[in-house]
């Protein structure tokens, strides 16, 4: 009786080709939909942390309605407590309604590194901290400025101070109702700015000042238009009381902003690491911007 003989032979050459390419074809489908998966689920984690915070943010604010003392970005670690959210992440932002204490904006940036805005009642994913924008015409912003003054009023005058924190200026109405300056400061994601030095100097920050505290010192972006350079820095924030004309007689955050005939001034100080190549251009002072700390200690 014949025995059969079993095929001692492996896989020849060609098959194992074959069966190498079918697992390359499969891994490049599988590999970037399970990575898209992961983003996806970091995403959405980052986004119920954040709402957290907006939902205990709302609640202490609600809390304080009546009190003279508002919730700021000073109470993120009460913030986050109550959100049980403390050690997994921070918030960087927060803007609260004067009238209503509505949360009107806060920024979560998670311990994962996705940065969430909640704004208008949305969320949105990727809105990063820091200044924006490309070779922008910020000596044209500074023309405009000046020309809108003086046709929206005559009394003021073009070398007006201006600053984006004052509730109800006319001047910075009057300003960000022209929707050319209006689209070049949302294209610089500038949150706060002043116009100043006899409209000479125009400052501009990501940073949200109202939220702080005077006498705290928060990055920003100088543009001096007689010497035509951008620097970055620290200012410090001071209280005003805008009793000027257009001026609404209220109490309020700006940047202190008053220099000496040499350019020197004990509330501002010049990050390192620049000189005159580096000021000469928009884009090099944004890069060196938006690697300084968002504040600086006193």
């Amino acid at each position: 009786m014949n025995k059969y003989k079993r095929n001692k032979h492996g896989f020849t050459l060609v098959e194992l080709i074959v069966v190498l390419v079918i697992l390359a074809i499969l891994a490049a489908i599988l590999v970037p939909a399970l990575t898209g998966y992961i983003d996806k689920a970091r995403e959405k984690t980052a986004i119920s942390q954040c709402r957290a915070c907006v939902q205990a943010a709302q609640t202490l604010a609600s809390e304080r309605h009546t009190s003279s003392s508002p919730l700021s970005l000073a109470d993120a670690d009460q913030i986050l407590t109550l959100a049980e959210v403390k050690g997994q992440g921070e918030i960087t932002t927060l803007t609260i309604n004067k009238d209503s204490s509505a949360v009107d904006k806060l920024v979560w940036k998670a311990a994962n590194g996705i940065v969430v805005t909640y704004e208008n009642k949305q969320y949105v994913i990727g809105k990063a901290s820091g200044l924006a924008g490309s070779n922008l015409a910020l000596s044209d912003l500074i023309s405009n400025m000046a020309t809108t003054l003086t046709a929206a009023n005559p009394t003021f005058s073009p070398q007006s101070v201006v600053d984006s924190t004052s509730p109800n200026g006319q001047k910075k109405t009057a300003l960000l109702n022209n929707p050319d300056i209006k689209s070049i400061l949302e294209s610089a994601n500038a949150t706060s700015w002043k116009l100043a030095e006899k409209g000479v100097c125009l400052y501009l920050s990501d940073q949200d000042i109202t939220q702080y505290n005077p006498g705290d010192y928060v990055r920003i972006l100088r543009y001096n238009s007689n010497l035509k350079t951008y620097t970055a820095g620290y200012m410090k924030i001071e209280k005003y009381t805008d009793n000027s004309v257009g001026g609404t007689g209220e109490t309020y955050n700006i940047f202190s902003s008053t220099f000496s005939a040499n350019g020197s001034n004990a509330t501002w100080s010049e990050a390192p690491g620049q000189d005159s190549s580096t000021k000469a251009s928009y884009d090099e002072a944004l890069k060196i911007y938006n690697t300084m700390s968002e504040t600086k200690s006193k």
